[in-house]
């Protein structure tokens, strides 16, 4: 449970999960931004663009491809952060494939050769 717990981003981010899949937006959203605030990207990029991932699922969950699409962005402009490639073959990022904004953001961050 949380309570022992109280500072694993994990733990929060299982939470929000949940929140999610019961449809309680606010509670999701404010368990998924405190699993990221005790875990920011910049303090450890590999482990926390899985973090980032699995925020991304709490607001596609919650049909908010906006608040999805400024995480991954956000992710994309980190180092270690998600990458392009997972965005067009890992199956949770499916519903935002035909949306002009992500199709964007494939563009912008595409490794240049």
């Amino acid at each position: 449970p949380l309570a022992e717990a109280p500072l694993d981003p994990e733990r929060h981010m299982d939470l929000a999960e949940v929140y999610a899949g019961l449809h309680r937006r606010e509670e999701a959203i404010r368990a998924g931004k405190r699993a990221c605030e005790l875990r920011p990207e910049s303090t450890n990029p590999l482990d926390n663009a899985m973090l980032t991932m699995r925020m991304v699922l709490v607001y596609l969950r919650l049909e908010d491809a906006d608040l999805a699409l400024q995480a991954i962005e956000q992710s994309l402009a980190s180092p270690g952060g998600l990458h392009v490639g997972a965005l067009r073959v890992v199956p949770i990022f499916k519903p935002l494939r035909n949306d002009a904004r992500f199709q964007r953001l494939l563009t912008k961050y595409e490794p240049r050769a």
